[in-house]
C-alpha cells in the first residue's frame, strides 16, 4: 500500500512537471516569435521610408505642403 501512495505521488509529480515543460514550451515559441518581429523592426529602422511611415502613424507628421484630410465617421449609420 505504501509503494502505491509513493508511485501515485511521483506520478502526480511527474505530471505536472510535463505540465510545466509544455508551458515553457510555449512560451519559447511565443518569445521566439517576438525576436523575430523586432529583428525585422530593426532592419526596417535603418530605412527611410520606415521612418517617414513611423513619423507618419505614431507622430502625426506631414511633410511641407502636404493637407492632410482626416475622414470622420458619420454618427448616423
Amino acid at each position: 500500500m505504501l509503494w502505491i501512495n509513493q508511485f501515485l505521488e511521483k506520478m502526480v509529480i511527474y505530471w505536472k512537471t510535463c505540465e510545466r515543460i509544455e508551458q515553457f514550451i510555449r512560451e519559447e515559441e511565443r518569445l521566439q516569435q517576438e525576436i523575430a518581429a523586432m529583428k525585422k523592426e530593426k532592419e526596417y529602422l535603418h530605412q527611410d521610408w520606415y521612418i517617414e511611415k513611423l513619423a507618419r502613424e505614431r507622430l502625426n507628421l506631414v511633410k511641407p505642403g502636404e493637407i492632410v484630410v482626416e475622414l470622420v465617421p458619420s454618427q448616423n449609420p
